[in-house]
């Protein structure tokens, strides 16, 4: 077992959602979303195992910070301490590296004055919970609330929590199943980017 621990907090695109899906979308069905999605095919639980930390990865489709994800998920400052509802996180073995990936199901819903404050209450309540953990926030893959993120980052003053920019990393066009989701090769790519990171942070 892997001395170090990362934990991954994020949405589908964290879960691994569509990272398998070909052909076009009109093909595509509800039902069939779990052919396509495979978390130990994603950018998160590929990082981990090129840095060489064992991978906790927490995702849920459609979760934000303003937002429930699929299947009665409260937004994620309240999921945030559950393994699934009335089961709370172990804390026996806490994470050494956190990487926040948030803010894209938020994308145009929210506006920055209302997601700032929100994605700092979160930054706030991970930091409580792991209080030596390095966090790493990316800038979600789309750019959602970009500049908002890094703005938060900076006031916090935390010296273990950097803001990561993602721009250029992934082409919508060439690294996504649906200009959204990332495929196999968005993933990798991604997956890469943040090994280094996290190698350098651990």
């Amino acid at each position: 077992r892997p001395a170090k621990l990362a934990e991954f907090l994020g949405d589908s695109i964290t879960e691994g959602v569509l990272v398998l899906n070909t052909g076009p979308r009109e093909t595509w069905t509800r039902e069939g979303w779990p052919q396509f999605s495979d978390g130990r095919r994603s950018w998160a639980y590929q990082s981990a195992l090129l840095a060489g930390v064992e991978p906790r990865t927490v995702g849920f489709g459609r979760l934000g910070l303003s937002i429930n994800a699929n299947g009665g998920v409260p937004p994620a400052i309240h999921s945030f301490p559950f393994v699934y509802s009335g089961a709370p996180i172990d804390k026996t073995r806490l994470p050494d590296a956190v990487v926040v990936n948030m803010g894209t199901n938020d994308g145009q819903r929210v506006s920055g004055e209302v997601f700032g404050p929100l994605y700092r209450a979160y930054l706030e309540t991970i930091r409580k919970a792991y209080p030596l953990a390095q966090i790493l926030c990316l800038r979600p893959f789309n750019g959602a609330h970009a500049t908002v993120i890094e703005g938060v980052v900076r006031e916090l003053r935390d010296s273990k929590i950097r803001y990561v920019d993602t721009t250029g990393w992934v082409d919508p066009e060439k690294h996504t199943t649906d200009k959204v989701h990332l495929n196999l090769e968005g993933n990798r790519l991604a997956a890469e980017r943040v090994a280094a990171i996290l190698k350098t942070v651990l």
